[in-house]
């Protein structure tokens, strides 16, 4: 991904959450009750016949770690360690702990997610035993070396898909519209939520049972992510990958870079490669930019982004932010169709 000097802070409208406080003994009081104290050792069950827990939200991981996991540590107490991407939890005594960061992730999208998955696991329900399978092997990144180079210091033009992955998963028909109109609802500020949903398709949980205070490593779970969903996954970054690969071919060598939902290209294209991004169903947007430097040694390229908000300048002397992205070799496209469109390309 393209990376930046500066990156911007976004913030959202957050959620109310039980708040969690430090006890004097050492342990975690929720909603009144520490640690031990309230411990359910019938373990309540639902309708489902599975435990029913009583659920808070740990937004200091400090907190989380040492009041929480520590503590069940240093007790010599049984509980159960789960992590799960970016998510961690603790399950003891009836309770669940959840360690979220809120600061940095509050009003950020994330509770799209349960609206998200419900519709692709209905689709995977409506069409069970007919899920295509799709596999990895497609690029989120293509860097034209030898076309940058020929146009360092003149001004090109990127091409933005708003949205590109969450309007991808709808135009494949994997979640409704309601989900997909909810989810366009928070605007920029749910753009993490949106992308961290395609990705939890992806999810692997591990499960690590603690037993009087130690991990049992011997009876660690680790629960894959669902066949299914991983083809879903696959199948909508593949195909982005498809849309800016046809692209390519189209344009040859004035397809300059491809980084994961925007192409860099010459501003003769621009109306020819807007259109055809709009006909496909997606929103798009431009700014202009220019490459600066190519380092094969260390595999960078380096441009100008002259798309910038002025509050979000660090010099205002200098209308442009600098980025720059590191490639690997199996990214690199060369064209080796001369100068007609419609002409296939060679990846090296």
């Amino acid at each position: 991904m393209e990376t930046t000097v500066k990156d911007a802070k976004k913030k959202g409208k957050r959620k109310r959450v039980k708040k969690l406080v430090a006890s004097s003994r050492g342990g975690v009081k929720g909603a009144g009750s520490g640690v031990d104290k309230g411990v359910d050792k019938s373990k309540d069950k639902g309708k489902d016949g599975e435990e029913r827990l009583k659920k808070f939200t740990v937004n200091d991981y400090n907190l989380f770690v040492t009041n929480i996991k520590d503590y069940l540590i240093r007790n010599g107490k049984d509980f159960q360690f789960i992590s799960e991407g970016t998510t961690e939890r603790i399950i003891y005594g009836g309770k669940q702990w959840t360690y979220f960061d809120r600061d940095v992730n509050g009003g950020s999208g994330h509770h799209l997610n349960r609206f998200f998955m419900k519709d692709v696991d209905d689709y995977i329900e409506a069409n069970k035993g007919n899920i295509m399978r799709y596999d990895s092997n497609y690029r989120e990144q293509m860097f034209n070396l030898d076309a940058i180079e020929r146009n360092l210091g003149h001004q090109s033009v990127m091409i933005d898909i708003n949205d590109c992955y969450w309007t991808t998963a709808f135009n494949l028909g994997y979640i409704t519209e309601e989900t997909y109109m909810r989810g366009l609802m928070g605007g920029k500020a749910w753009k993490l939520g949106r992308n961290a949903c395609i990705g939890s398709l992806a999810k692997t949980k591990i499960i690590i049972p603690y037993k009087n205070g130690k991990p049992n490593h011997h009876q660690r779970k680790v629960i894959l992510p669902n066949q299914e969903r991983m083809w879903i996954r696959n199948h909508i970054i593949d195909h982005v990958h498809t849309i800016f690969n046809d692209l390519f071919n189209q344009i040859g060598d004035t397809f300059y870079m491809f980084l994961t939902d925007c192409l860099v290209t010459h501003y003769l294209k621009l109306k020819d490669v807007e259109k055809y991004l709009r006909n496909h169903g997606y929103r798009v947007k431009n700014k202009p930019v220019e490459f600066v430097s190519v380092d094969r040694t260390r595999r960078i390229v380096r441009w100008l982004d002259f798309g910038v908000k002025q509050k979000d300048l660090k010099d205002l002397d200098k209308p442009y932010v600098e980025r720059y992205c590191q490639y690997n070799n199996a990214q690199i496209i060369q064209w080796t169709g001369g100068s007609g469109i419609g002409k296939f390309g060679l990846y090296l």
